[in-house]
């Protein structure tokens, strides 16, 4: 559709507010109108935004703190993520080196030459080192989650969870790079075979950070539901606000927003198409 149309329309959408509004809507059908729109801003004005972030953070860390929640945690650490990990090396093998034919179970049980007592004290430093930084960083979690939790101000949730971030991506980086040394130095045909790969490392990483990521994650999530809920609300009282003052009929303030509505859906979608 070409500008000149669409401006038309538009033009056609506010004279057709302003022609009903003069000559067909009589002044107790503006007021009704009126009253429509104040009881319609009482409502959107009326209840509070959830704070969800707050609910869903409150909640996890109630969850948490509880002893058979972090015992759970703790088991899942020690038992399944050693597993998960050594999994992990099983398919280094299979996409950034020479594959391991004879199953995963078998490669268990040998992924690293017991008869090597350098190599199989290096391996199990580094199987307790992995499962220690997930502990590690899920203690700096929690206490994340609990200072925010406290927090008197939004400047202040932001400065705690801003440099959280920092010291956690500061901490990632470190621990990558850690990981490329030591796995580079612990290389044999067992469990060898592209685990220097940089790829691998950060595969590695992720993997010991995903329980506390997915906590990070859910409550982003939360707080942009209550950004979007908030910005709704106040877009909502200004419009109702606007419609609602006594000097302004509510038939000509509607069928002008509508067209400045459209002309802006169609500036944006201009400018998309330069893109």
């Amino acid at each position: 559709m070409n500008w000149g149309l669409y401006i038309a329309i538009c033009a056609l959408i506010t004279g057709t507010g302003k022609f009903l509004d003069d000559f067909h809507i009589n002044t107790e059908q503006k007021s009704k109108a009126r009253e429509w729109v104040k009881k319609m801003l009482a409502y959107v004005e009326r209840p509070k935004v959830p704070n969800f972030p707050k609910i869903a953070l409150e909640r996890t860390l109630l969850l948490l703190k509880s002893t058979k929640a972090r015992l759970i945690i703790l088991l899942f650490i020690l038992l399944i993520l050693p597993f998960i990990l050594i999994y992990t090396l099983y398919l280094s093998r299979k996409y950034y080196g020479i594959p391991f034919n004879d199953g995963f179970y078998n490669y268990l049980i040998s992924w690293f030459d017991l008869s090597d007592n350098l190599s199989a004290i290096g391996w199990a430093f580094f199987l307790i080192w992995a499962i220690s930084f997930c502990l590690l960083n899920g203690l700096l979690v929690i206490n994340v989650l609990d200072r925010w939790n406290n927090a008197k101000s939004n400047i202040y949730q932001l400065i705690v969870i801003s440099i959280s971030v920092f010291t956690l991506l500061l901490v990632l980086i470190i621990h990558i790079l850690l990981f490329s040394f030591v796995l580079t130095i612990l290389g044999n045909p067992v469990n060898g075979y592209g685990i220097d790969n940089l790829s691998f490392s950060i595969n590695y990483t992720l993997i010991c950070i995903s329980p506390w990521a997915i906590i990070l994650i859910y409550l982003l999530f939360m707080f942009l539901l209550k950004s979007i809920l908030t910005t709704q609300k106040i877009i909502l009282s200004s419009v109702l606000k606007g419609a609602a003052l006594p000097e302004k009929s509510p038939f000509i303030y509607f069928s002008t927003l509508i067209s400045v509505m459209a002309l802006l859906i169609k500036v944006v979608d201009e400018i998309i198409k330069i893109k």
